[in-house]
């Protein structure tokens, strides 16, 4: 037996042993407590980015429009701050991940370009609790969360851009174009939440508005434009040599901007084990846009001072989708 295996099983059959005989931690919970997580983790993207180019050919005004598809993961990091008492909790969230790989969803497409993308965000989150019923069996809350806000939400640069254009049936190719999505969504909400007669479990209902903001800039340089039926006959013309600046698609930078409004619903179940083990699953759905979010937390607190977390997102936007995965230590304060 190799030495890591025989440490994995033996972590395996202590771990029960270990869990089983933990006291649950001794916190006041009449004090506001204050929870630190640095984290790191993986991301993946898949983003949706829309174009219009417009070019003069032979007296001609041509506007060519579509979508462009790609995706791809890379490695990042960031930190969560709560602060939170029986009435009120404060949450910061900030993610990070640079620059990486991604491809297009055309695979063929991937011999001639390269995309690379970096995404971070920002997560402000307020709530208070409204009632209390039935010896807090029953609790009223609403609140206020705000996602981005500062700096682009997600940047890509694409060399050796290759599109189609479904309005003129053409390839267009750009040397160069840099994409940039700022995001912001504030997300006013309320909700109930019922506790259940399981140790501190309790289930949340919860109905928000959201005011999604989006401004997509893109940057691009001189283009031209190929028959499709040409391509077929001759992949070599996408090669970014092979350019003749002839053609008039001339360099751009515009601002697509979007606004959506959008009632959300969502449930939320807590659950715990003698306070130092608990899981958040949540699960919220746009009504207007049909669009999913759902993430779970896992917390796992084996001191009054410290602990782990781990957390898992899948998000649909109207950037794109979006998951990821973070893990990190969480320091703990009470007073």
């Amino acid at each position: 037996m190799s030495p890591k295996l025989y440490y994995q099983l033996l972590i395996f059959l202590a771990l029960p042993q270990l869990l089983w005989g933990l006291e649950r931690p001794k916190f006041d919970f009449n004090k506001w407590f204050y929870l630190i997580t640095p984290f790191w983790g993986e991301g993946y993207n898949s983003n949706q980015i829309p174009f219009r180019l417009f070019e003069n050919k032979q007296s001609d005004f041509i506007i060519h429009q579509g979508n462009k598809s790609f995706s791809g993961s890379g490695k990042g990091s960031g930190i969560e701050f709560m602060a939170f008492n029986q009435t009120w909790q404060l949450l910061y969230v900030g993610f990070h991940f640079p620059m990486y790989s991604n491809q297009d969803e055309i695979s063929f497409y991937n011999y001639f370009q390269s995309i690379k993308t970096e995404v971070s965000g920002h997560v402000l989150s307020v709530r208070y609790k409204l009632l209390n019923y039935n010896a807090n069996k029953i609790i009223m809350f609403f609140g206020l969360s705000y996602f981005q806000g500062n700096g682009p939400h997600d940047t890509s640069i694409v060399n050796n851009f290759i599109l189609y254009s479904y309005s003129t049936n053409q390839m267009i190719q750009i040397p160069k174009v840099s994409v940039n999505v700022y995001v912001e969504d504030p997300n006013p909400y309320i909700g109930i939440s019922f506790k259940l007669p399981i140790q501190n479990w309790k289930i949340d209902a919860i109905y928000s508005y959201g005011f999604e903001r989006v401004n997509t800039i893109l940057k691009t340089s001189p283009a031209k434009s190929i028959d499709f039926n040409q391509i077929i006959n001759d992949p070599e013309l996408l090669f970014i040599y092979n350019y003749d600046f002839n053609n008039n698609i001339p360099s751009l930078q515009y601002t697509i901007r979007k606004k959506y409004y959008a009632n959300r619903l969502g449930i939320s179940l807590f659950m715990d084990y003698r306070r130092f083990i608990s899981l958040r699953l949540t699960l919220r759905k746009d009504l207007t846009y049909n669009r999913w979010v759902s993430n779970a937390m896992f917390n796992f607190i084996f001191s009054q001072f410290a602990g782990l977390s781990l957390f898992y997102e899948y998000s649909e936007r109207s950037v794109g989708t979006i998951r990821y995965w973070l893990i990190g230590p969480t320091f703990i304060f009470n007073f």
